[in-house]
């Protein structure tokens, strides 16, 4: 797929960003998850699992597939049984080894993704992840947005967040300096393979 020119991403970032701070605004979010865990990984490593958002659906399992457009701009497959949902994603914040943002819109949804990344002693790491979604347009959801949105519970978000930080541990090194048994040995390979 063409990326699409500077203008219009430009544009895109701008109407993105405007209508996300005014929603803020209004407090008119209609979920917001929050979750936070302490990881066994530098704030470095879970910033580069992070900052590729090809990597997203290999622990948010609520994503399908991400296509990576630029460095700013992607789409998102979310996971729904009765047909995929589209949303285009857009990176707003990024603070190497600190936080990352995105807004995405999709039919009749603007949502807001934000990881914040706190270096703790010994390696280790606090992340906090916040989701927000806010429905747009009429007052009744589309029935694939309503199924979404029931899908979105903060006992989900757990269980993502769980699966990334068995992801990130699986492959951290042993205080002898080798990889455990079956690992990566690379930081660098925690945002090089593709999810299957």
């Amino acid at each position: 797929m063409r990326a699409p020119d500077p203008v219009h991403r430009l544009l895109d970032l701008a109407g993105l960003a405007l209508d996300a701070a005014r929603e803020r605004l209004r407090g008119s979010a209609q979920l917001v998850l929050q979750r936070s865990l302490t990881i066994a990984s530098s704030a470095a490593d879970l910033y580069e699992l992070w900052q590729r958002p090809r990597n997203l659906p290999r622990f948010l399992h609520h994503l399908e597939e991400v296509e990576e457009q630029t460095p700013s701009f992607s789409l998102w497959r979310v996971r729904i049984p009765s047909r995929p949902l589209m949303l285009r994603a857009v990176l707003v914040r990024d603070e190497p080894e600190r936080a990352l943002q995105w807004y995405t819109l999709g039919p009749g949804l603007r949502h807001e993704m934000t990881l914040e990344l706190q270096a703790r002693s010994r390696g280790a790491t606090i992340a906090r992840v916040t989701m927000s979604y806010t429905r747009e347009g009429s007052r009744q959801p589309a029935p694939v947005l309503g199924e979404f949105l029931r899908e979105r519970t903060d006992h989900h978000l757990a269980l993502e967040l769980d699966a990334m930080r068995a992801l990130v541990e699986e492959r951290a090194p042993r205080r002898d300096g080798g990889a455990q048994a079956g690992t990566a040995t690379s930081r660098f390979a925690l945002n090089t393979r593709r999810s299957a």
